[in-house]
């Protein structure tokens, strides 16, 4: 997927999930589980990164992946991915842990998405988180009905 398109979607995907903030109420139920749709990645600077991407149930690493992506704009490579596993499809309180080369670490994990999330995201079975290296990483997550993946 190129970087326009990652992007777009990411964006458009994003718009959504900042529909009803006004009507936030505090979802803290620790039986809530999702299946993980992805996680996308992108680099969006003008020189390659490396990280390592650590799933996490609830606090505990069940995963980790090493991410290598170009440069922005680069021809020797791809500034974006999508992590996908088979084990993905089994239900778990996902979150992710982003640590860089330098060992500097974002974490998103379920329980800090639910606290600012109305309860309607417990009938979506599927969530998906992204990664965007900005200078900094951004994490972001959104739910779905369906895999999109």
């Amino acid at each position: 997927m190129n970087r326009r398109a990652f992007l777009g979607a990411a964006s458009a995907v994003g718009i959504p999930s900042l529909a009803g903030c006004s009507t936030l109420e505090k979802v803290e139920e620790p039986f809530v589980t999702y299946r993980l749709d992805g996680i996308f990645t992108d680099n969006a600077v003008d020189e390659a990164i490396e990280f390592t991407v650590e799933v996490l149930d609830g606090t505990d690493p069940i995963d980790d992946t090493s991410v290598t992506l170009s440069a922005l704009d680069a021809d020797d490579g791809d500034s974006s991915m999508v992590l996908e596993e088979p084990w993905m499809d089994e239900n778990a309180r996902y979150g992710i842990r982003v640590t860089s080369t330098d060992g500097e670490q974002v974490t998103l994990t379920l329980a800090d998405v639910l606290t600012s999330r109305t309860a309607a995201v417990h009938d979506k079975p599927y969530i998906e988180y992204t990664v965007i290296y900005t200078g900094f990483f951004r994490l972001s997550v959104n739910f779905y009905d369906e895999p999109r993946t």
